[in-house]
């Protein structure tokens, strides 16, 4: 009987190493972003793995190697800095849109930022969601993922944690789907573009 995903228990994670060449080419985009915030300082004199801004391309690196390990050179992560953020998903393999979420503490439930830090509320463009715990950057876990009908279902709107001002989306771990999953829809994706 299948459990994950339903509120019983969470998936497996699925562990998604990250190649030399890929912390390279994480760092560089790192550097950019610190360097155009602090006039040309280098992202070195903070730390590398708490700045969230590193924290989410290791989540998106390891979602895209997992994906393109099934789907080769289905989806590549961009790292180009944008102002303002992103179109709100990060990777899009055969049209399937997918907004990828790093934590770097384990155990942490699944946190999607819903209203800014003035109360504005932030649109929900992707059609799935997957979590990733970045606490080994080298080794970070696919925790597993939800849809957005899902998140809307079992997701609850709450205060940000730790005395910040944007609102988010927390959802429990054992809502996830399994990424084996996530596989099977992409493969119907990819099908059904080979149809048109």
């Amino acid at each position: 009987m299948q459990v994950e995903g339903k509120g019983l228990q969470r998936p497996a994670p699925v562990i998604q190493a990250i190649t030399r060449p890929n912390l390279v080419e994480i760092e560089r985009f790192e550097m950019q972003i610190q360097q155009r915030k602090s006039g040309g300082a280098t992202p070195w004199q903070r730390g590398l793995i708490h700045n969230p801004h590193m924290i989410g391309k290791v989540a998106e690196v390891a979602t895209q190697n997992f994906i393109n390990a099934k789907f080769q050179n289905s989806c590549a992560v961009d790292m180009n800095v944008h102002y303002g953020g992103d179109k709100g998903f990060d990777l899009k393999p055969y049209g399937l849109k997918i907004e990828v979420k790093g934590q770097g503490k384990e155990n942490n439930p699944a946190l999607v930022r819903r209203a800014d830090d003035g109360g504005r509320m932030i649109p929900l463009t992707a059609d799935v969601f997957v979590f990733v715990d970045c606490a080994i950057r080298t080794q970070p876990k696919l925790l597993g993922w939800i849809t957005l009908r899902d998140l809307r279902k079992y997701g609850r709107f709450e205060k940000a944690p730790g005395g910040r001002e944007h609102f988010n989306i927390t959802v429990r771990l054992e809502y996830l789907k399994p990424m084996r999953r996530l596989l099977q829809l992409i493969g119907a994706y990819r099908s059904d573009r080979q149809c048109q």
